[in-house]
Parts: structure tokens; sequence; C-alpha cells
């Protein structure tokens, strides 16, 4: 049953938990691990279920080997990086520092929400009105998706030759995608295509997200019959 599965999961966490603090702990460095779930299991719970909290907390535990005084206290996710470096006392990032000093202030959500648009879309304020960071060309996995050759093997099918392609490679001819399936890591199959002289074809990674966006693209060929 699912509470069955759920329990032996949870014991299979734990062996995982021992197994990780045993290994980080043999390093002989220092260390502060923190472990909590994004959610409670689905499995039909209501908050009268619970004896404390209700179903979107869960319960956070921080293992150390440098001696840090025990604290209970209730935190949002996105205040836990921060909450750590502070027991370490390491205030470093505008970010950080922020939630470190004005947590407790009664605007502290709405200047959080103003730092975090100037970071992303605003002028960069932050930042001296600069841009710190240098735009780089994002791909997708470690080894370069890579286009050799199109052979097509009737009016309307071809393969796709290249490699590291993934189930996620999808055929472009002039930015037009086509209905594509994968074969093996060389090889792709592309149906109704009927490849015509000069066109631009490419292989593009499709997100996972459902967004409809590509993530990265391959070399350009120019087809010639």
């Amino acid at each position: 049953c699912q509470w069955e599965y759920y329990v032996n999961q949870i014991h299979e966490m734990d062996m995982f938990v021992k197994d990780l603090i045993e290994y980080i702990d043999g390093r002989g460095e220092p260390a502060v691990v923190m472990f909590y779930g994004d959610h409670l299991p689905t499995l039909g719970l209501s908050n009268s279920d619970l004896s404390v909290g209700n179903t979107y907390q869960t319960r956070y535990l921080i293992w150390d080997n440098i001696g840090l005084k025990h604290k209970k206290k209730n935190l949002h996710a996105y205040q836990a990086a921060a909450e750590m470096f502070d027991r370490m006392d390491l205030h470093v990032g505008t970010l950080f520092r922020y939630h470190q000093t004005m947590k407790n202030r009664m605007d502290y959500l709405l200047n959080l929400q103003t730092l975090q648009y100037d970071i992303l879309y605003g002028e960069r304020y932050i930042y001296g009105e600069t841009e710190p960071y240098i735009k780089k060309k994002m791909k997708m996995g470690i080894s370069p998706i890579i286009l050799e050759s199109v052979e097509p093997v009737s009016d309307t099918i071809c393969y796709v030759h290249g490699q590291n392609f993934t189930q996620s490679s999808k055929l472009l001819i002039d930015d037009e995608e086509y209905q594509t399936f994968y074969i093996n890591n060389e090889t792709l199959l592309a149906t109704d295509v009927e490849l015509e002289e000069g066109e631009k074809i490419r292989v593009g990674q499709l997100s996972n997200s459902g967004s409809g966006k590509y993530l990265s693209y391959t070399n350009i060929l120019t087809y010639f019959p």
C-alpha cells in the first residue's frame, strides 16, 4: 500500500543520511548540512491529521561538526541558506545579508520583492547600475550535440546523423520543427519532411518543461541533394 511504500522509503532515506554524514565527517573538514523535504507526501493528508503545523510545513534537520548551538526556529525555504550562513558568522552576498538583517521588519517581504526585481529586471542599482555578470551562451548537457548529415530515405522521411543526440532532440528546417523520433545518440528519424535545396537544417534541444522553448542548438547545415 502507499503508506507501507512511504515508510520503506523513509527507512532508505535514513540510511542514505547516515552514510552521507559518516562520509562528510570522515573527511576531517568543518561541515554543516541541512536536510528538509519540500512537501508532505500526497497521501490524502489534511491539517486535521497532523499534531503540529500544516500540510505546507515540513521539519528540517541540521547536522554539523563545528559545535553550532542547537536552535529550534521556523523558516521559509528561501531563508534557510542565509540562516545557515548567519549561524556560522558568514555575512556575504546582498540577498544573504538582507535576509540576515531585515527579516524582522514589517516591510521585509515588500523590500525583498523590490530587491529581487532590481537584480533580475531593473536598473541594477544593487550593482551600481552595472552588469556584474558576463552573458554566456548556454548549452544543454556536458557533451556538445553535433549535426553531421541528413539522409533522405523517402520523399517525406529522413535520417539525421550526428553525435550526442537525446530524446529531446528535434529536427528544425528553416527554424520549423518537424516530428522527430530518437533512434540512438547518433541517429534521429524525422517524418513529413520534404527537403529542398538551400534549406538551413539544425537540431534543437527542446525543454522538458512544456514551455516549447529550445535550450540549445547544433551547428547549421545547408541542404544540397
